[in-house]
């Protein structure tokens, strides 16, 4: 696989060809594979970045939530740390929600919608928007847009959570995801997905295609293999 440049291959995930069973299974195993990688400490450190700053209930949306497990680890934190919270969550597969509504059955910290963000209008802007291994699955276009979108629908800015194109990256979950048998589609995505995702200098020109300053643009990498990419509005 060169990773040179971003792949657009396909991803399963982003197609109809498995059953609703197949679809959940893949996406308990990713949340797995986000705890035994560290995969959601990049979000909750902007968290407590961007609740330093909120006055009031921070309120955060997270764009293509998936199985939700984000948001449930977002708001576990706010109950840790005594953070007053707002959280809503959009994605576009009607599927996501109902498996998210239960995964937190009898807890309604969480808003969970269906529905094409672009056409999302809030009731109140939200403080910050984020999304978490949801960009590599946009092109360059759609990139650029829902960026513009993050921002133009955030207060304080935004912050994307998402891995790191890299040949150690590719080959590590490849190896991983055959050797401890995970499902058809995380052993096809999980590799592709590296390859459909970002280096550290491909940020600022995205942020600049959407119309945004890159000096508000910070980026930083974290183990295993991800980039926390915060953006401040001034």
């Amino acid at each position: 696989m060169n990773l040179t440049t971003r792949s657009f291959q396909r991803e399963l995930m982003d197609g109809d060809d498995w059953t609703r069973e197949e679809y959940a299974r893949t996406l308990r195993q990713l949340s797995l594979l986000n705890v035994l990688t560290n995969g959601y400490r990049p979000t909750l450190r902007a968290m407590k970045h961007f609740a330093s700053r909120a006055n009031g209930p921070l309120r955060v949306l997270d764009v293509g939530y998936g199985f939700g497990d984000t948001l449930r680890k977002v708001a576990h934190w706010g109950e840790r740390n005594g953070v007053s919270l707002e959280l809503t969550g959009i994605d576009l597969n009607p599927l996501s929600e109902e498996l998210a509504r239960e995964a937190t059955a009898g807890d309604d910290s969480v808003r969970w919608l269906t529905g094409d963000v672009f056409a999302h209008q809030p009731e109140r802007p939200y403080h910050v928007v984020i999304n978490a291994l949801f960009m590599h699955h946009m092109d360059d276009t759609q990139a650029v847009r829902i960026l513009r979108w993050m921002a133009d629908n955030s207060t304080l800015g935004f912050f994307i959570n998402d891995l790191h194109r890299h040949r150690i990256a590719y080959s590590f979950i490849r190896g991983f995801t055959r050797l401890f048998g995970f499902n058809r589609l995380i052993r096809n995505d999980a590799p592709l997905s590296v390859a459909r995702s970002f280096r550290a200098r491909e940020w600022p020109d995205y942020v600049s295609r959407a119309g945004l300053d890159p000096k508000c643009l910070d980026v930083k990498w974290h183990w295993a293999f991800r980039y926390g990419v915060r953006y401040d509005h001034v």
